[in-house]
This record gives structure tokens, C-alpha cells and sequence, in this order.
């Protein structure tokens, strides 16, 4: 049987473990103390929503606290909830943002908020992230939402498709490509130079290759613009020949520092703009996200069975 100071003793670490998570949230969406992440995107000088300065998206204003939930006028920019055109709807449907917008350092980090299938409970995308509020906007969840009917991850699905979108963003100028003849999967690769595995998937390419597999290495500097490894993957991607710099700089061999920036910028952006905070990382075509080392005979079973 539990006695009273045990279950106080519970409800104190409850309480705590709340406050962390609170605490946790908020600082992973203020700019004081910046993690590596932030640190990167501050250092291109990069436009995004969770950086507080996307132009196009219109702050939604904090709801006083002395106003019922349906007499609300918020004004929300059609692209935050695109299921919606008549912002009557909005006024009808959207949940309480007052405790989400005291917890972020700038409303703009709110970039979607969408119906769940569960009622009474939002879809919100932060910072390239996907979150769920509660119509009161009292409860945050962070975590993945499981349709155990369908078996589907329903927070992968959405996440899939923002990847899906940030990798149409990457262009032939991008990447480093090995296509094989008949091609029946693209699949990314964000690498390093001082990455093990990453030389070993680049040494590999022909294998995947082998599988009808065409593969994208995307650069992605894992310590930044300001690293050694930046300046390594730069002098490659500014090379007339970037397979044999890339096949050079695995060998140990030092290129020629070149600042190149234009050419690592937007690929290393893009990645960290789709959670991708280590190398090797694999990016499929649909959108689905795998850290370390993938064998190119595991590749091919993945991608047959996405």
C-alpha cells in the first residue's frame, strides 16, 4: 500500500517532469541558447518560420482572455490552415493559440494547424515539426500519433510529406549523382567528409547503383559554415570534376579551401530544415528519414516495400 509521502513524492516528479518538458519546448523555439541547429541558419542569415523572420506569414494575435472562444476575430492567413478558404470557419474552429504563442519566441514559428482524427484535438506544425493541441490550447503533445487500425504513423505521414517537399527544392546543381541505367528509386544522401560511413556509401554508389537505385549526395557540414569540413566540401563542390574531389577528399587527400558557399548553403538548409542533424542520412522518395549506414542490398528491400 502507498503511503502519503509516496504518492506526494510522485505527484512532485510529475509536476517537475511537466515543467522540463515546458521548459524543454520553449527553448527549443527561442533563439537564447541557440543549438547547432540555429546556430547554422543564423550564421547563412537564412529567412525561416521558426526564426521568427518569414515575411509571408502573418503573426496570429494572442486571443484576450475575457473573450469566449467563438466570438474570436482572429485574422489567419489561409496558407496556416488550408483546409479552410472563409475565415468565418476559422472563427468557429480554431483552437486557443494564448498558452502556445506565450511558450514561442515569435508567433511565426506556427506555420499549419489542421483537424486530427481525434475531436477536440489540432494538428500543429512548428518549426518544421509536428505537434498536437488540445481546442482549450491548455495541452501540448509532442510525440508520433498511431492510427493502430490502419498501422500508419500518423506524425510520419505528415513530416514525410514536408521532406517530400523540401527534397523537390534540390536541384542537379545540388547534388552529386550517380544514375544507373534504369533507375527505379532516388534516394539522398546527406554526408560529411569526416564521416566513416559516409565514405563508405560513396565508395558503394556503384553497388546501389547495381540495384537500380540513382544516388543524390547532398553536402551537409555537420559543425557549420565555419568548420574545416565546410571548407573541404566546398573546394569538392566547386571542382570542374566533383566525383573524383569527393573520391580525392576520401582518401585523405586536402583540396584547395575555395569559398563556395552558394553551393553548400541551400543543401545543407534544406537538410537541417528536414531534421537531418547527423551523417550519413539516408532521405527516400517517399519522404521517410534513416539515420546511419543502410546496405545496398537493405536499401532495395526498403524501397520495395515503402
Amino acid at each position: 500500500m502507498k503511503t502519503s509521502s509516496n504518492i506526494a513524492a510522485n505527484i512532485l516528479l510529475s509536476i517537475l517532469s511537466l515543467s522540463f518538458s515546458a521548459q524543454a519546448f520553449a527553448q527549443n523555439h527561442t533563439l537564447s541558447p541557440p543549438n547547432q541547429r540555429v546556430e547554422n541558419l543564423l550564421n547563412y542569415g537564412v529567412d525561416l518560420p521558426f526564426l521568427g523572420r518569414n515575411s509571408n506569414l502573418t503573426p496570429v494575435p494572442a486571443v484576450p482572455k475575457q473573450e469566449k472562444q467563438n466570438d474570436r476575430q482572429t485574422e489567419v492567413p489561409a496558407h496556416i490552415w488550408p483546409e479552410f478558404t472563409n475565415q468565418a470557419e476559422f472563427h468557429t474552429l480554431l483552437p486557443d493559440l494564448t498558452h502556445l504563442q506565450a511558450l514561442m519566441h515569435n508567433p511565426e514559428e506556427l506555420e499549419e494547424i489542421s483537424l486530427s482524427p481525434i475531436a477536440g484535438l489540432y494538428q500543429v506544425v512548428i518549426a518544421n515539426d509536428v505537434y498536437y493541441l488540445s481546442r482549450d490550447g491548455r495541452y501540448l503533445f509532442e510525440g508520433n500519433l498511431l492510427d493502430l487500425s490502419s498501422r500508419e504513423n500518423l506524425s510520419d505521414h505528415r513530416r514525410n510529406q514536408m521532406r517530400r517537399q523540401l527534397l523537390s527544392e534540390l536541384n542537379e546543381i545540388d547534388v552529386i549523382a550517380f544514375a544507373p541505367k534504369k533507375a527505379q528509386h532516388q534516394v539522398t544522401v546527406f554526408i560529411d567528409v569526416d564521416c566513416p560511413y559516409c565514405r563508405v556509401i560513396y565508395d558503394k554508389a556503384d553497388q546501389y547503383n547495381e540495384l537500380d537505385i540513382e544516388m543524390h549526395f547532398a553536402p551537409f557540414p555537420r559543425n557549420g559554415p565555419n568548420s574545416t569540413a565546410y571548407g573541404q566540401l566546398s573546394a569538392v563542390w566547386c571542382a570542374s570534376d566533383r566525383k573524383q574531389a569527393m573520391q580525392q577528399v576520401n582518401q585523405g587527400l586536402a583540396l584547395s579551401a575555395v569559398n563556395c558557399q552558394e553551393y553548400i548553403k541551400k543543401p545543407h538548409v534544406v537538410g537541417m530544415k528536414m531534421g537531418v542533424n547527423a551523417t550519413p542520412t539516408f532521405v527516400l522518395e517517399n519522404g521517410s528519414l534513416i539515420r546511419g549506414y543502410v546496405a545496398p542490398q537493405n536499401l532495395a528491400r526498403l524501397l520495395e516495400n515503402q
